[in-house]
């Protein structure tokens, strides 16, 4: 079974360090493309286009939601209670959002009667003269589809998790609330695990075909890499103490450190250049009562052999504790720990191929 990220909430993904990233480490890449005559002839930018060609790229139909009665009745009730708290933390007139901010275009046949008359009644939704489509404010369109996107996940022939380059459309899909806080009580514990500086992601300018050349010529350094930062998600969140975690970050700081100069080697043997990238996730935990230990952020240093790689770079293991705004229901606790992503690039710091 291949490891998918999927990507949210647009539907284009943006040509750049999250493209590069996800398509090194990960089996394939996706993102949410309707079945509709816009998007069904040579409609995806010219990128998305070659890598589909080639099978790193695989489009989600999101009309299979629609097909699964029981997952899309939590979807509604979510989109409900989130689109709710959404609507009472901003000032937005019922409908008079049409004409002072941008709006955001969703297919009338991926959306339920019920979900149609939700947006209608909180005043985001307009049907215009279209019979395709609707449009509706565009905060609670990328709302929309970050939930989406982490439903879609669940029904995935292959084993996904979702992902994004934009940290405010991330507190979409799973809010948190501060380990201190004394609304903790009524949300899901879990950990959250930043690695900072350790993704050596090919720039820019490099093109896909020899990134995806490099990644079948390199494939056992990558896969490497990738189970250490995978084991190392599913040991720290299943520590039982405090005590615990610190002694797998001292634990997995060498492998982690190991395997991001394995790749930056790789990388710079092969004359490309890269940055590093960092990397944010949402942990599960077994042990609720491990985040009053974690009040304060366990920070570890993790150095970058400099001599190496050619670069003056210094990353960092960051544990700390949060709880779901929302207690989530049993199906969003996936086979592994880890289940969503937040990428996003070092800008300073280029190493050079020379």
């Amino acid at each position: 079974m291949k490891r998918t990220i999927l990507y949210f909430p647009r539907i284009e993904i943006p040509d750049g360090e999250w493209l590069r990233n996800s398509l090194l480490y990960w089996d394939d890449i996706s993102s949410i493309v309707p079945e509709t005559p816009e998007y069904s002839n040579n409609s995806l930018s010219p990128e998305l286009d070659y890598l589909l060609s080639v099978g790193e790229y695989r489009p989600l139909n999101p009309g299979k939601l629609l097909q699964t009665e029981k997952l899309k009745e939590e979807f509604e009730t979510e989109l409900t209670s989130k689109l709710r708290d959404y609507l009472s933390n901003i000032k937005i007139e019922k409908n008079n959002w049409i004409n002072h901010s941008s709006s955001y275009h969703i297919y009338r046949d991926k959306l339920t009667y019920k979900m149609i008359q939700l947006l209608k009644n909180e005043g985001v939704l307009s049907e215009g003269n279209s019979e395709e489509w609707v449009s509706v404010e565009e905060q609670v369109g990328y709302l929309y589809m970050s939930l989406l996107a982490k439903y879609l996940a669940k029904i995935d022939k292959n084993h996904t998790v979702i992902g994004t380059d934009q940290a405010g459309y991330y507190n979409f899909t799973y809010p948190t609330i501060s380990s201190s806080s004394t609304e903790n009580h009524k949300g899901t514990p879990i950990l959250s695990n930043q690695l900072n500086n350790i993704l050596p992601t090919p720039v820019g300018d490099v093109p896909f075909e020899e990134i995806v050349d490099f990644k079948k010529r390199h494939r056992d350094e990558l896969l490497q890499f990738r189970t250490i930062i995978s084991e190392f998600e599913n040991e720290i969140g299943l520590s039982e103490s405090f005590h615990e975690v610190k002694e797998k970050v001292v634990t997995y700081k060498e492998k982690i450190e190991f395997g991001t100069n394995e790749v930056a080697k790789a990388l710079r043997g092969s004359q490309i250049k890269f940055i590093f990238s960092s990397l944010y996730s949402l942990v599960n935990t077994q042990t609720p009562n491990l985040l009053t230990d974690l009040l304060t952020p366990l920070d570890t240093k993790l150095p970058i052999d400099t001599t190496t790689i050619g670069a003056g770079l210094t990353g960092s293991i960051v544990i700390g504790g949060a709880y779901l705004k929302n207690r989530e229901n049993l199906m969003d606790r996936l086979s592994n720990n880890a289940f969503v992503y937040l990428y996003h690039a070092n800008k300073q710091g280029i190493v050079s191929n020379s």
